[in-house]
């Protein structure tokens, strides 16, 4: 894997209420999704009908407490326009660190 992909992440508006996070939510990658991914996260939920948000995590390659800290404000995000994320695929890593922190129900969908 070259040192570009170790960098690279990714935040892809797939259809409708349906999203997918991919590549490695670290340090290195978090401050581009928030200073250039949320606007445009904010921008599709606010034109959402559907009260619930599909976020697939199936193809997060490596996460550190950036990328559990950058599901927590999209969560904040999709909280404010009232709607609710449900997250699929969750990578035992992410759950892990999440645990570690006690936000590991977020990611759960669990109230």
């Amino acid at each position: 894997m070259s040192e570009a992909q170790l960098s690279e992440a990714n935040f892809i508006h797939i259809n409708e209420n349906e999203f997918k996070l991919s590549g490695n939510l670290t340090t290195q990658t978090v401050g581009y999704l928030l200073k250039d991914e949320t606007k445009k996260f904010v921008d599709c939920i606010k034109k959402e009908s559907d009260n619930k948000l599909d976020i697939n995590l199936q193809e997060i390659i490596k996460s550190d407490s950036s990328g559990i800290a950058f599901i927590i404000e999209l969560i904040r995000l999709a909280h404010t326009y009232h709607k609710e994320i449900i997250f699929h695929n969750v990578p035992e890593q992410m759950l892990a660190i999440a645990k570690l922190s006690s936000v590991d129900e977020l990611l759960l969908n669990k109230k």
